[in-house]
């Protein structure tokens, strides 16, 4: 488990017991704000650890390491020709090479 998902649980704890315990005007009794304060308070701390790298999803870092040619690689220019050709004329210029 990330570090993200553990601040979405204390997130989600203080929302849960915010829901439960408000009374009819939204209030919480303040015994309730305490511990929701501190479940936010837990979550603002985990958050804190977080690192921006830590952010990107898996997808992205997958695709970033991925060894796949580029499309242009075959080491042949673009021509004029190809600037007006469909996208099927150009994978299959490129199957070809």
């Amino acid at each position: 488990m990330g570090l993200r998902q553990v601040a979405n649980k204390y997130h989600s704890q203080a929302s849960k017991i915010a829901r439960r315990r408000a009374d009819k005007d939204g209030k919480l009794p303040a015994r309730y704000m305490r511990a929701v304060e501190y479940y936010r308070d837990c979550a603002a701390r985990v958050e804190a650890l977080i690192l921006p790298e830590d952010e990107t999803p898996a997808e992205t870092t997958w695709q970033l390491e991925s060894n796949r040619q580029a499309a242009l690689a075959s080491g042949k220019a673009v021509t004029a020709k190809d600037k007006v050709a469909n996208p099927k004329e150009l994978l299959e210029k490129v199957n070809a090479s």
